[in-house]
């Protein structure tokens, strides 16, 4: 054997070696490749997420036109309800064939451009929220994994549902503290509630003893209708199982969470199904331990109210009572006040004959002066507030004259300094006398300043401008014009027009520019005349 072919044996040798070990190495390959294979196929299958390949089938033109399922995961399966042995090498058009064309063109995108999208489904079957995610390995196949996040979903509508009825409340006990009237604060917390999802309906009726019928006094969310169609009493009739009636019935909140399946009192359940409400809740209004109508709230989604939410209606149950409780109290506080202050104006009237028997020449007056000054008040814009005690104040301004010798106002001359000085005493006497006395506004402080005025030369205290009351230079104004009209035993009547004249001249020095204005305006654009 010559040294060529022994080198060539030795070659072919060292290539086999190397061959044999590349083999080895390949089988070794080859093993792990099969492992790690059968790992990502269990880790496939295991994943929590719902999990599939698709590709994407193009028509003519090279646009998306349907799509393969290639492979799906188990929790894929769970998710979607569709099963891996049927959809495997399907398209979605033959395993979904009403599948809307947009899944197909959103998809499409994905494969085509390789941009990913996320987006949140919501499945009606399944009754299910989706957060889907989907992106392209390579061009035309595309991926998509689908998270479950129901619970996710249900604790943010929860917590908007929780948010939305703290604010509620907020506002009807804002709206309570700003009620004055029963039947106005109903129908504003029927709006309120009515704003609150799931609510679609609701509305408030009261009890009435003498035929055992609930008269709706609001609602908000639903036709008028409605209530011509149904006949709710809380009596033992048929027509007293509605859940208004059975609340008043019982004193208790009554729930009925699916409509569709209370077979009691037909025609009232027809009505509410007509209008597609699904759910009710009916709460008691208690009034004094006594019920005095309920609140019924409807919803399109049966079982739609929580434990919160029936505890927050059971809250807007108790706070209609409170608000109704405070207007009531405060509608007898007013009529209270009111005959007391009729009794403390008769007395006061009985004063004002005894002044006017001593002063025959100035009967009337007060009146007529009131008269004036509340009209000028009006013509100014006045608070009501403030146009009550300036009516009342001019009613009794003069009471103080009792105190005055009845010769002296009568006498038919000028009044000497000290007879005078006198007279002035008056508005100070009458403020004693009703200073201590629960009127209207500040009716004691008119009378003492209504002879004031601006230049500081009226009486009794000689104060200036701003020192004296508006209602007080009303009360002046009024005074002047009615006295310089009307006869007095040292002088006759100058008349209106002479009256008028004197407030002109000196509006700005003696009288205020703005109450002589709205006098002489009354008088020669309104027509005011003394009655």
């Amino acid at each position: 054997m010559d040294n060529r072919h022994i080198s060539c044996e030795k070659d072919l040798l060292k290539e086999i070696s190397k061959l044999t070990e590349t083999l080895a190495h390949q089988e070794e390959y080859i093993k792990n490749l099969i492992k790690l294979n059968k790992d990502y196929s269990l880790l496939f299958d295991k994943m929590l997420n719902g999990f599939a390949h698709h590709e994407i089938i193009l028509d003519k033109e090279g646009k998306p036109f349907d799509y393969r399922f290639l492979e799906a995961n188990t929790a894929f399966e769970n998710l979607t309800g569709l099963k891996r042995s049927e959809i495997i090498g399907k398209t979605v058009l033959e395993v979904l064939p009403d599948l809307e064309p947009y899944w197909i063109e959103t998809y499409g995108k994905v494969a085509m451009t390789g941009k990913p999208i996320h987006f949140e489904h919501y499945s009606q079957s399944l009754k299910k929220h989706y957060l889907v995610t989907a992106y392209s390995p390579k061009k035309k196949y595309f991926a998509t994994i689908f998270s479950d996040i129901t619970e996710l979903k249900m604790l943010e509508e929860k917590t908007k549902r929780l948010s939305n009825l703290l604010t509620a409340n907020k506002n009807i006990n804002q709206l309570i503290l700003r009620s004055d009237n029963e039947y106005k604060l109903y129908q504003k917390i029927c709006d309120i509630l009515r704003e609150i999802e799931p609510i679609k309906f609701v509305w408030i009726g009261l009890a009435e003893e003498k035929n055992f019928d609930v008269k709706p006094v609001a609602y908000a969310g639903a036709e008028a209708n409605f209530f011509s169609e149904v006949k709710i009493k809380y009596d033992e009739s048929e027509f007293g199982n509605a859940p208004a009636g059975i609340a008043i019935k019982t004193g208790k909140p009554f729930v009925i969470n699916n409509i569709k399946a209370y077979d009691k009192y037909l025609l009232w359940r027809d009505g509410a199904l007509k209008r597609n409400f699904a759910s009710v809740v009916s709460l008691p209004l208690i009034y004094e331990n006594k019920v005095i109508g309920s609140m019924a709230v409807f919803s399109e989604k049966e079982s739609a109210f929580s434990k919160e939410e029936l505890a927050f209606l059971e809250e807007v149950a108790n706070d209609i009572t409170v608000g109704v409780k405070s207007i009531r109290l405060e509608e007898n506080l007013k009529k209270s006040n009111k005959q007391l202050l009729k009794s403390i104006e008769n007395t006061i009237f009985i004063m004002v004959k005894l002044s006017e028997v001593k002063d025959p020449y100035t009967a009337g007056h007060q009146r007529r002066v009131a008269q004036l000054a509340t009209a000028i008040a009006k013509k100014m814009v006045l608070p009501e507030e403030k146009i009550e005690s300036i009516r009342f104040a001019s009613i009794i301004h003069d009471i103080g004259k009792v105190c005055i010798p009845g010769e002296l106002l009568t006498k038919p001359a000028k009044f000497t300094e000290t007879e005078f000085a006198l007279i002035k005493e008056h508005p100070k006497i009458c403020y004693d006398i009703i200073k201590d006395i629960d009127l209207p506004g500040k009716v004691a402080d008119i009378i003492l300043q209504h002879h004031e005025r601006l230049d500081g030369s009226g009486y009794p205290n000689g104060i200036k401008d701003k020192e004296i009351l508006l209602e007080a230079k009303i009360v002046a104004v009024a005074d002047v014009v009615e006295a310089m009209s009307s006869h007095r035993p040292y002088r006759p009547a100058l008349g209106i027009d002479k009256a008028l004249e004197e407030i002109s001249m000196n509006k700005g020095k003696l009288y205020d520019p703005s109450v002589a204005e709205a006098c002489i305006k009354l008088f020669k654009e309104d027509g005011f005349k003394f009655e």
